[in-house]
């Protein structure tokens, strides 16, 4: 708030948290569908290559899918443990991904504010 004057710092401010508020809901938006959609191209990928499972049992394991993390294997699954890995591996590879892609964000409004914050020089 340093770079307006006094009379107008409280609608910079407004402004600021208005933004910071628009962009921290974009991000999760975003992040979230990212994450939902690795997570299930990974678990389509790993139920093709179990040869032990019907079309039905596929598709009820790619329902469960939806609860990500939460996941759990139906019922009439004959290895419910391979499913329970994939599951597993499936939400920790869309978890690293999301935390690249943030800590990349990060590094780049580091940069950003590197290049565009103008210095003070003393007076």
């Amino acid at each position: 708030m340093g770079s307006v004057s006094d009379q107008k710092s409280g609608t910079a401010s407004g402004i600021n948290n208005a933004i910071s508020k628009i962009a921290s809901v974009f991000a999760n938006a975003i992040l979230g569908a990212v994450a939902v959609l690795i997570f299930t191209n990974g678990m389509q990928e790993k139920i093709n290559r179990m040869p032990n499972l019907n079309s039905k049992q596929k598709q009820e394991i790619m329902v469960q899918s939806a609860d990500l993390g939460n996941a759990k294997p139906p019922k009439n699954i004959p290895d419910p443990q391979i499913v329970n890995g994939a599951y597993h591996d499936s939400y920790i590879s869309a978890y690293v991904v999301i935390m690249r892609l943030s800590a990349g964000s990060a590094l780049l409004s580091a940069l950003i504010a590197a290049l565009f914050i103008k210095k003070k020089h003393a007076q």
